[in-house]
């Protein structure tokens, strides 16, 4: 079971650096060039890296193994991320 868990964590971990990553290289790309490149593929790995956060975060209330120092930011930045969405829309 431990294996397990430290596995999932740091596939989550993984994601969320790649997810963020991949995001500034695409950003770049379009500020600089306007090449749309990685559009498709940051979108992706964000969407699988939200997930992945998601069941993050409901594992830390089920077993008290997951260090939530560091944990839970990752998984509050998906929440923070997508309440600033909204505002984001609504006035641009």
């Amino acid at each position: 079971m431990k294996k397990l868990l430290s596995i999932l964590l740091s596939l989550c971990l993984g994601l969320f650096l790649a997810s963020g990553a991949v995001s500034v290289v695409d950003d770049s790309l379009v500020l600089l060039f306007g090449l749309h490149l990685l559009t498709m593929t940051s979108e992706i790995l964000t969407f699988i890296a939200m997930l992945m956060a998601m069941l993050v975060y409901g594992l830390m209330g089920l077993t008290p193994m997951i260090p939530k120092r560091v944990f839970l930011p990752v998984t509050l930045f998906y929440v923070a991320g997508l309440l600033v969405v909204f505002p984001t829309l609504i006035y641009c």
